[in-house]
């Protein structure tokens, strides 16, 4: 499965966004941010029952697009992500406050 692809100022519903082990949008993500021009815009969860819901969106400046997808994770103590920050820097800011107000760990880099 991919990340859904629109172009700027579209609108999408979320029954129609992806939804991603964490492993495919972890590699994913990866793969959209080794291109310069990519950069995460938005990443944040949502509690949904016992679940976390997280949406990422990478935008394209040159290209006007925009990639989404969203993973979700137990709403339990102890979960522990990979930190998309030790490739990315541009990702702890989004990573802390998930972590923050949400509980959800990640491994950042010391």
């Amino acid at each position: 499965m991919q990340f859904l692809t629109i172009q700027k100022n579209n609108k999408v519903g979320l029954a129609y966004i992806p939804e991603l082990s964490y492993e495919q949008f972890y590699e994913q993500v990866l793969d959209y941010l080794q291109d310069p021009s990519n950069q995460i815009v938005s990443y944040y969860g949502i509690k949904k029952n016992e679940r976390i819901s997280m949406f990422c969106a990478i935008a394209n400046d040159q290209t006007e697009t925009i990639y989404i997808a969203s993973y979700s994770v137990a709403d339990e103590p102890g979960v522990v992500l990979a930190s998309l920050s030790l490739f990315h820097l541009d990702a702890f800011y989004f990573e802390y406050q998930i972590q923050k107000k949400l509980g959800v760990l990640f491994n950042f880099p010391n």
